[in-house]
């Protein structure tokens, strides 16, 4: 039965994989990059049947642990590629976050999971948009601008105004040496 489960989720991911490609081919802002990833994710499992399937076969997977370890190692390859096309734009972007990308990448991963799961028992309320929205405030609520470097310091301190200079002297504070 774990076989099964792994060669079904391994076929699913790897047609979700080519829709995430085909996206980070194209975008260039890190917004609609995760929109298109989320609408990707509720095209593969638009009512959360596939969620629920998941989450059975992760409680089965605890007491197996060549099932577990499978697991773990196929999710981990789907959400490399995601990662890898945030941390992407993310730098092109400036941005960094709060917390560790893979750290970012479980928690964005178990809560469109979740609501996934409750689209299940609640479509009318939990909403595709839902999910959506939610997941790019998440991602609004932890990015901010990327701190400067060291490196950029360091560059920055040879183009410092030098006390005495030019500049000093338009602002009217120069002071003869």
């Amino acid at each position: 039965k774990a076989d099964l489960f792994l060669a079904v989720s391994g076929a699913r991911m790897e047609q979700r994989l080519e829709g995430y490609e085909r996206v980070r081919a194209t975008a260039t802002r890190l917004e609609p990059l995760i929109r298109e990833f989320v609408r990707i994710m509720m095209r593969h499992d638009p009512d959360g049947r596939w969620a629920s399937v998941v989450a059975e076969a992760c409680a089965a997977a605890a007491s197996d642990e060549p099932f577990r370890l499978a697991l773990i190692e196929q999710r981990a390859r789907g959400n490399a590629f995601i990662t890898r096309a945030v941390e992407d734009l993310a730098e092109r972007a400036g941005i960094e976050f709060l917390v560790p990308m893979e750290n970012m990448d479980r928690l964005c991963t178990a809560m469109v999971r979740g609501l996934l799961l409750q689209r299940l028992l609640d479509p009318a309320t939990v909403t595709k948009e839902l999910n959506e929205e939610t997941l790019i405030a998440v991602i609004h609520g932890m990015a901010r601008p990327r701190a400067r470097t060291t490196q950029r310091r360091e560059h920055d301190e040879h183009l410092a105004p030098r006390p005495g200079g030019r500049a000093d002297a338009r602002r009217g504070t120069h002071r003869p040496r």
